[in-house]
Formats: C-alpha cells, structure tokens, sequence
C-alpha cells in the first residue's frame, strides 16, 4: 500500500466532505431507527456516537452457526485476525500490531470489565483467548487502536471486551437449545446449552443461570498412533449471576464463570517450508502419541456495585481470575539431538524422542472504582482508580519418552524450568468532555500506572545448570489521549483521535543470558485517527470508516538461543497505515447486505538489530495480512403469521501473512497464502422455536493460520502449521420459554 499521512488526510477530507453534504441532506427527514448501545468508553452510548472504531457483535447469531470461536468470526470485523496455534492457544492481532507469538500481549480483552489474563508473556498471556460460550453473553465488542488511557496495559493495538447479560428483575425466562455438526474429512460433534433467568423477589433479585457442553469435530489424524479426527475438543462451561436492587439507586451483582475446554490434539499438520503436507494429506500429521493438544481452565468471579449519586453514577468492580493452560508438546525436532549424551545411540536412540510438558496459569486479583458525571452539562467527566495484583507461573518439564506410544521412558528429565513471577500495577485514569456546542465536543483522557514485576527462575535436569535466578523491575507509564468529535446530524458523526497504548517490559528467565538481555524495557504505540459514523441514506445505508496511522517503537521481539531457549529483547520500530470500512445496506423489506473491508500496511521501519534476530526496513510484522474483508447477504421474511424464515450467505477473506521473524539472514519466514471462504445459513421460526442450518466452508479450502520449524533455533526441517476447519455442516434447534 503506497500512501502517506498526506495522501490519508486528503482521502479524509473527501470522506467528510461527502459526509456532510449526506448530513445536510438526511437533516430534514425523521426515521426510526433500530440502534446499538455499547459501553466500550465505560458509559452507555449508541454505538454510533462513540469516537473509538469499535465494532458489536450479535451473539444470537454465533448461537445460531456455533461460532463459538473468536476465529470463527473474525473475518466479520475489519482490522482483527487471529493466529490460532490449534490447541486452544490463539493470539488476537488488531491493526497488524505484532511482533510474534508468545510475548507480552498486544490486545487487550475483559470480560463485564475485568480484565482477563497475564499482562506478560508470564502465563502466556498473549496466547489464551477465551471462549466464552454465547450463550452467556449480551455482545461481544472489538475496539481498534491503542486504547492504554482508559484501559491500561497490554491494549497497544486495541481491546476485545465480552459482555454478559444481566439478570432480569421482573420477568422469568429461558432458552433451551441442541446441536450437531459434521466436518468433512473429520468426525461429528454435538452441543447443548440452556439458560434460565428468574426473579427471587420481584423487582429486587433475581438469579440468572446458564450451562453448556459442546464436542467440536476432529480433522485431523495422527497416523504415529493411528488415532482418527484426533483434535476433537471438548468444551464445558457455564454462568450463575445474582442481582439485587438494594434500592432504587444501588444495586449490586454477583457473577462466577468457569469453562473449561480439552483437546487431545490439534490442528497443526506437518509441512514442508512451500506449505506441501509431509504425511500424504492436509488433515494428517506425525506427532508423539498424547501431545500438541491442550487443556484449558478458565474461572472468573467478579462483585460490581452501582450506586446513582444524583450528581454522578460511581461503579465498583472486584474481580478474581484464573486461567490455565497445560499442553504437552513434541519437541523431537529440536531436542533429539540431545538423546545421544544420555542414552545408548543403538539400543535406546533409535525408539525415544523428545517430549516438553508445558504448564502455564495466572491468578489475577483487580479492583476498579470510578465515577461518571450526569450527561446533559458543559463538561463530562469520569475519574478511576484501578489496581491489580497477578501472580504467574511457567513449567516446562523436557523428557524422554517412547516415540511409539508416548510413555515417558524413564524419570529423568533432560531440562526443567519453574518460574513464578508476580505483576503489580495500580493506575488513576480520567477523562474530561468539553462541550463547545451540542454538535462539537472534545474529551482528553489520561492514565497514570505504577508496575512492579518480580521473577523467579530455577532450571534443573540433566542439561540445567540447578541455578536460581531472579529479577526485579518497576516502571510508570503514562497514556493519553485526545478526541474531537462532530456530529453532523443525529445519526452521523465525525471524528479525530491521537491515543496512545503500551505494554510492560519484564525480566528475562532463560538461562545464560548477557546482562543486557536479562530485561527488557516497555514498547508504546502512538495511534492517529480520522474517522466517520452514520445512516447516510435514511433506512437504506449505514458506514463506519476510519484512517489511522499508528508509529511503534522499542518494539518487544522474541528470539531463540542456540539451545532453543526464548527470550525478549528490545529493537526496531514499525508502523501499521490503514484503512477499515464497514457497511450496512438495507435496500428492501428484509434484505441486510453487510460488508467489511481492511487495508492495513504494518512494516518495519528501522532493521531489527538484536541478536538471534533478523528484520529488514519494509518487511510485514509476524501475523499481519495486508488485507482481508467479508461480504454477507441476508433475507428474512414471514411465512405465515405464525412463521418466519431467513436465508443468507457471506463471502470472507483473509489476505496472505508472513510467520514470525527468523533468525539468520539466511532463514526465510513461513509464508500463509491468502483464502476465502463461502458461509451459507438457513432458519426457520415458528413461535418460539427456531431452527438453524449453515455450512461452514461450503469449497473445502485449505488455509493456515499459524506456521513455525519444528526447530525453532535452526529454522530448518519440517514445519509445524495450523489450518482451517474444513467444510462443516451444522444444525441447531432452540426453544424459548
């Protein structure tokens, strides 16, 4: 993508010129309209009145085709993608903002406000999203772009938040629903879930509860142990929430989630560097027996308190999480090399391999308190305090084992890491909306945090030194940010935005590193915005664009030892330009055709000049697709007046990305060519019963979502790469009562 902040500004200065001549002309026509609330800026507003990119996902319809994944869906929404490893461990990329897997997060994500995770690479926090069944939540929203005044750290490239529905104090209701699914290549599976709200006392408590299991399909075969659609994954979970209206201004809620999901394999195949299958076919692999799936534990339990104050609403939120993931792994390709010093190169060598036990969780303590002014004065204003107090720990365990069945083979272990680490943090944030008209506002926003991290390293086994390190490091860090918002009518707006995000440095657990490397130092980005809201065709046509222009710096990069031991270093700068535009069209009774699209262009700016590292000026960042979009079509209509029908069908496309930076200069990155798939659905309602149809994938293509050597230090030999569902048929039947 060939332009600059100028040519942006004058692309911009179109947009709201043709803006304003729809505005003047939609000013003297009233329309109904059906309209979102969100609260990505912590207070309720229409969705198209919020100065943030920000997109709303209805949860209603992931219901109804099993988009249970934020995978599944992602392509829905301009500027997100997902590198998902296919066990479980996926990462979240917004606006391209990368610098690899398995570092310190660069998106944010909350759940009713608490956020969720490891703020570091401790616990692997960039690498668990949460798959929150749908059924327990109200929507799902997407904010692009820095968002570190309001939201803290670890939100340098945007924020997912999900939002759960909140129990109802006057009516008792609930929903049962079942489903299957069939994957081509692959075996079935089956979901049912239900949920249930009803008032203790009417119009003071109430109890809101709601269950869930869900077997997704396998497709994929380990032919080591002859083991078919092997990365079968098993999903359980569910929600309970109380809330009690303690009077007519405060109220309190009480709210517990846990999931957990289990897969005995993943979707990670063998390949050769031109992305050719090593094993005969795309849905094959070679693994040890019992490895490269995982299992992950989710539990949050949050208390928020609201209280009216006449003069301001004032919310406090107290939240305990817990996340764990567990994920053996075949690491033969890098760690076999080793067997020969230990074990006996002709009876022994020949039948073992190289297994790593890895276990990672993350206990997080926050509380948050804030106080929001009344609407309606010159000035709004909201103030906060929030702090949090995690605690992490990482294990490896790397072993012999039996290459036939996966049997540990003695109890030995070649090398072992134990490394907790904690994570303190307490911030005050606060923003301030001036009013010059009802029409023009500005609001300035900013955020104060104190860190301090602390980490503990003991490697041990036959290859550990036995040594214990530890270190310490502390930082504060201020955001920003600075938003002028116009409207030019009711439904239309425009808007600028400067804002800045940031993630928190750490301290480096691998053994015999230099000095230098034993720590690394934050990285921020700098995020400017043009951007523009609104019905521009009363009842016919909704757009929401955004330019952006974001400048990263000091960026945190991955590297590998020679002893494939990882580690974070500091280095390079980069900057990701776009353009994100979303559509509604509503051209008949019925008919809903939506389109998104993104053109992103997130490079390097400076050569990486780290060790173990190599990067050139003008190569793409790890993950980031230049472009990628969806086009969907949509009918509903009435059968009788009894029943309702809906078919539609989207197109979605995910632009080629390049894996994680290499090593040496003489190592090539994996490359994951561009794909688009066809989605086809089908309902029919009657009363309250629905019935649900979609096929997922509907050509049967191939297409990968993350790739990496089977050797991380030598970048050579097969590849390990993780691909799409294939073609999946699916049937869903609900019941409201």
């Amino acid at each position: 993508m060939n332009f600059d902040m100028r040519s942006g500004l004058l692309v911009s200065t179109a947009v709201l010129a043709l803006a304003a001549l729809t505005g003047q002309a939609a000013a003297d026509t009233s329309v109904e309209l059906e309209t979102v609330t969100v609260t990505a800026s912590k207070t309720s507003e229409r969705q198209i009145d919020v100065a943030i990119p920000v997109t709303t996902v209805d949860t209603s319809t992931l219901l109804a085709t099993n988009s249970v994944h934020l995978e599944d869906y992602a392509l829905k929404i301009p500027g997100i993608s997902v590198a998902s490893q296919g066990n479980g461990r996926a990462s979240a990329i917004i606006r391209g903002i990368s610098s690899g897997l398995s570092n310190n997060p660069t998106v944010g994500i909350t759940i009713d406000d608490v956020p969720i995770g490891s703020s570091t690479s401790s616990g692997i926090g960039d690498s668990i999203l949460p798959d929150i069944d749908p059924g327990v939540l109200s929507s799902v929203e997407i904010l692009r772009g820095p968002q570190g005044s309001l939201y803290g750290a670890s939100s340098m490239g945007g924020l997912i938040r999900y939002v759960t529905s909140t129990p109802d104090l006057s009516r008792t209701y609930g929903e049962l629903g079942v489903s299957t699914a069939a994957s081509a290549h692959g075996n079935e599976g089956y979901g049912v879930r239900g949920v249930i709200n009803t008032p203790l006392v009417d119009g003071v408590l109430a109890i809101q509860a709601s269950s869930f299991y869900r077997l997704d399909p396998g497709y994929v075969d380990n032919i080591r142990d002859n083991h078919k659609d092997a990365n079968q994954a098993r999903t359980t979970g569910g929600r309970l929430a109380a809330l009690w209206q303690i009077t007519s201004k405060v109220s309190y809620e009480l709210s517990a989630i846990v999931e957990s999901r289990k897969s005995g394999y993943s979707s990670r195949i063998d390949v050769s560097f031109d992305r050719k299958p090593l094993n005969g076919s795309y849905y094959e692999s070679d693994r040890i027996p019992g490895t490269n799936g995982g299992h992950m534990e989710l539990g949050i339990y949050t208390g928020t308190l609201k209280a009216d104050l006449d003069f301001a609403d004032f919310t406090a939120i107290t939240a305990y999480s817990r996340s764990a993931f567990n994920g053996p792994q075949d690491a033969s390709a890098s760690f076999d090399k080793y067997l020969p010093y230990f074990y006996d190169t002709t009876t022994e060598v020949p039948y073992l391999d190289s297994k790593i036990d890895n276990y990672a969780q993350t206990g997080k303590f926050s509380q948050e308190a804030r106080l929001a002014s009344k609407s309606g004065s010159a000035v709004d204003w909201m103030l906060g305090l929030f702090m949090t107090r995690e605690t992490s720990l990482t294990e490896q365990d790397i072993y012999a084992t039996k290459a036939a069945t996966g049997v540990r083979y003695d109890d030995y272990s070649l090398y072992t890491v134990h490394d907790p680490a904690s994570y303190n943090e307490y911030a005050a944030f606060g923003s301030a909306t001036y009013h010059f008209t009802p029409a023009l506002d500005l609001q300035v926003g900013a955020r104060i945090a104190a860190q301090k991290q602390h980490y503990v390293d003991y490697v041990g086994g036959l290859m550990g030194s036995g040594d214990t390190n530890s270190g310490e490091q502390s930082a504060n860090v201020f955001t920003w940010s600075i938003t002028p918002r116009y409207h030019i009518s009711d439904n239309m707006m425009v808007y600028g935005r400067i804002a800045t995000g940031y993630r928190p440095g750490g301290v480096n657990t691998a053994p015999g590193l230099s000095a230098q490397n034993k720590t690394f130092a934050s990285d921020r980005t700098v995020n400017y915005e043009v951007g523009f809201k609104g019905i521009v065709i009363d009842g016919l046509l909704m757009i929401d664009a955004s330019l952006f222009d974001i400048e990263w710096n000091k960026i945190q990069l991955q590297s590998a030892d020679a002893n494939n031991f990882s580690y974070v270093q500091n280095g390079g700068a980069a900057r990701s330009m776009g353009l994100e535009l979303a559509t509604v069209l509503t051209p008949g009774e019925g008919w809903t055709v939506s389109a998104n699209f993104s053109l992103v262009d997130a490079t390097l700016q400076k050569d990486v000049v780290v060790s173990s590292l190599y990067g050139l000026t003008g190569q793409r960042l790890p993950y980031s697709s230049k472009t990628a979009g969806s086009l969907s079509i949509d009918k509903s209509f009435n059968v009788t007046s009894d029943v309702t029908a809906d078919f539609g069908g989207s197109f979605n496309y995910q632009g080629s990305r390049y894996a994680a930076f290499p090593t040496k200069a003489t190592y090539a990155r994996f490359f994951m060519p561009a794909y688009g798939t066809v989605d086809l659905t089908a309902g029919l309602a009657y009363k309250d019963m629905k019935l649900s149809f979609y096929i997922k994938n509907v050509l049967d293509q191939i297409g990968f979502t993350y790739g990496q050597s089977r050797n991380v230090a030598t970048l050579s030999g097969s590849y390990d790469a993780a691909i799409i569902a294939p073609r999946t048929i699916g049937l869903s039947l609900t019941q409201t009562f």
